[in-house]
């Protein structure tokens, strides 16, 4: 059902050279740096304004963070921008104190065709070793550059060869597998998580709620960046998941900020965090949970938001 839609996940290693404080949810800080010299390393036109750009359909920069909508689309034809296609996952320790040569690694997530601009990613990376990174521009040196397959690490670029090696991002397509006797599931929200019911961010945790938000996200995706439409009857799905009961939780909301250089603008981006559990006729919704904790749900997921875990309950 789900086998169609392809990603990869990529791991970052950073060492720096002097020390630096950095803030607690670093998807920000990292997601910020990377969007500005991607931009200074493409932009051959140096427009100030990427709506005014003649080659912006072809632009890694305006794909990767702009992600506009063809004329012609099919979906979200009322937006004006598509769901990003990558997600920055920084350590979730809330470490905010890095020494000299200590080092700092985080994942990068690319779904779809994503995976062709990779190597503008770790080109952006080595270059913004120049300018620092965080509000103090502290000095680093990109170490090396891992894939991610089934908990093994691959190396595919390092600070000596200074060579890439190419992955073929289509190989590594979701696994659907058939589950049962599943009584309950556990979801662990780790990042602050941010849902939209009824046009509105919300706290409410009802299992609808994130199976709504799980289809959007995945049909987003799979359509802009997967090539395929999703088409499934999503009436039916979210009526059954109806069906499925939150039993317990420990949610909690947790307040958050960045500032946007691009708005110009502190940008307040609060989520909840914590666990729930839920019990119920589950096996439908299974491969919807795991797709989903690869890839995050809920809005400003490239900044790290919206990571959970699920732990399945057999009887």
């Amino acid at each position: 059902m789900l086998d169609f839609f392809y990603f990869t996940k990529y791991k970052f290693y950073i060492k720096f050279i002097e020390e630096v404080n950095l803030p607690e949810y670093k998807g920000s800080t990292l997601r910020g740096g990377l969007g500005y010299i991607l931009k200074e390393i493409v932009c051959t036109l140096k427009y100030n304004q990427c709506d005014e750009c003649l080659i912006k359909k072809q632009c890694p920069y305006s794909y990767l963070f702009l992600t506009p909508i063809q004329n012609n689309s099919k979906m979200m034809k009322k937006y004006k921008e598509a769901p990003h296609p990558f997600v920055i996952e920084p350590d979730f320790d809330l470490k905010t104190n890095y020494k000299k040569i200590e080092i700092l690694n985080f994942n990068i997530l690319l779904i779809g065709k994503a995976a062709e601009y990779l190597p503008y990613l770790v080109l952006s990376y080595y270059k913004l070793v120049e300018k620092g990174i965080g509000k103090e521009k502290a000095k680093y040196e990109l170490i090396k550059v891992t894939f991610l397959n089934n908990g093994n690490e691959i190396e595919i670029y390092n600070n000596k060869e200074k060579k890439l090696k190419n992955i073929n991002a289509s190989d590594f397509k979701f696994k659907t597998l058939n589950y049962k006797n599943i009584s309950k599931i556990k979801l662990k929200f780790i990042t602050p998580t941010r849902l939209k019911y009824n046009n509105k961010i919300t706290s409410n945790i009802e299992f609808h709620i994130i199976i709504r938000n799980l289809l959007r996200r995945i049909s987003a995706l799979s359509y802009f960046h997967c090539d395929k439409y999703f088409d499934v009857d999503y009436k039916n799905i979210i009526e059954n998941s109806k069906n499925i009961k939150l039993i317990s939780s420990n949610i909690k909301w947790y307040d958050w900020s960045r500032y946007s250089t691009r708005q110009k603008s502190k940008m307040h981006f609060g989520g909840f965090i914590g666990e729930a559990w839920y019990e119920g006729p589950l096996e439908q919704f299974i491969d919807y949970l795991l797709l989903g904790s690869e890839i995050h749900i809920g809005k400003n997921s490239t900044f790290g938001l919206g990571k959970y875990e699920v732990e399945l309950i057999y009887e």
